[in-house]
């Protein structure tokens, strides 16, 4: 699709109350009340999302990255990984305007663009136990003591994570805050579910994280940057494998 009649559609979409979904995007309105995203009023129950797979087309495993700014890693990704299915989770309008001509520039065809929060997309849309692998790549650290409790990677939405991953999926997380990585640390191991088990198990030895993330792994903005200014790259996975007794 030509870059203007590409702006123009998401114009339509993204000032319209109600959802809708598209052989490449699914819009998802939002709002934030008694700190609990929930859809607004327009997201009637008639509205229906196509199932992941349907929404690809084939049956090749699913990947989704939360935060996916302006598109460089996933469709790097998407480029690297053709039999791979890629869901990209970006809540700002302009960076999804951004992403989706990326997307019609590289010509991909195995990535799927949500727009809203990924809360909401993950409780009200996304089946559990759907997809393979969750990446977030540099979420924002909310250095501030009062603001740390906006951080993503932490709590309830840990749990939520590790319903929609598949038996053996992984959570791969890559940040240059040490604070914040060991606060994710102590969040994946602190994951429990309501029958006492674990529900998710570090991939990586002691101390549970690595410098850098893994060759071929892709890059993104902040990486670059960060790089370029000698901050640490900081990668960890962590599994929904056979859950464990503690």
């Amino acid at each position: 699709m030509p870059p203007r009649a590409l702006a123009d559609r998401w114009k339509s979409v993204v000032h319209s109350p109600a959802a809708y979904q598209d052989d490449s995007m699914l819009h998802l309105p939002f709002f934030l009340r008694s700190n609990e995203w929930k859809l607004k009023g327009d997201v009637t129950s008639d509205f229906e999302p196509t199932g992941v797979r349907d929404w690809f087309g084939n049956e090749n495993r699913v990947c989704m990255e939360i935060g996916s700014g302006f598109g460089e890693w996933v469709v790097g990704r998407a480029i690297q990984d053709p039999d791979t299915n890629w869901i990209a989770v970006e809540k700002r309008g302009n960076r999804v305007l951004s992403m989706l001509r990326r997307i019609a520039a590289a010509g991909v065809q195995n990535v799927k663009v949500v727009s809203s929060d990924v809360h909401a997309y993950m409780s009200h849309c996304l089946p559990n136990q759907s997809v393979s692998g969750v990446y977030v790549n540099f979420p924002d650290p909310w250095p501030k003591k009062k603001h740390t409790k906006r951080r993503l990677m932490r709590g309830e939405f840990l749990r939520l994570v590790a319903d929609k991953l598949e038996h053996g999926g992984t959570c791969h997380t890559v940040t240059d805050s040490e604070d914040l990585n060991e606060e994710m640390k102590i969040s994946f191991n602190e994951c429990i579910s309501d029958s006492g088990h674990r529900m998710f198990l570090p991939e990586l030895e002691l101390p549970w994280h690595a410098s850098s993330a893994p060759e071929n792994y892709g890059t993104t903005v902040y990486m670059t940057l960060w790089k370029a200014k000698g901050r640490p790259e900081l990668y960890m996975k962590w599994s929904t494998g056979q859950p464990q007794q503690e």
